[in-house]
């Protein structure tokens, strides 16, 4: 599992220039999902934190997002495992 993803999404034709960033981070009592997004070069991208009850709970939303985001033409710059 992904425990952190950066995406970006760069179209010159549309003006596009995207990133996605997700990652699980532990907390003290569930796995929380961290995003982060913006246009590339932005100093205050927009941030969302969320608390899930188990792993597989969190497992499954960022396999769902990471999927979405390839939906609408994103593509993976990186990846880390821990």
């Amino acid at each position: 599992m992904y425990t952190y993803v950066y995406l970006e999404c760069i179209n010159p034709e549309k003006n596009h220039n995207k990133f996605y960033t997700i990652w699980l981070e532990p907390d003290f009592f569930s796995p929380t999902i961290v995003r982060s997004w913006g246009r590339i070069g932005t100093h205050k991208p927009h941030y969302l934190r969320r608390s899930y009850s188990t792993w597989n709970e969190a497992e499954k939303e960022i396999k769902r997002i990471i999927h979405k985001r390839i939906r609408h033409k994103y593509r993976i710059i990186k990846k880390l495992f821990c």
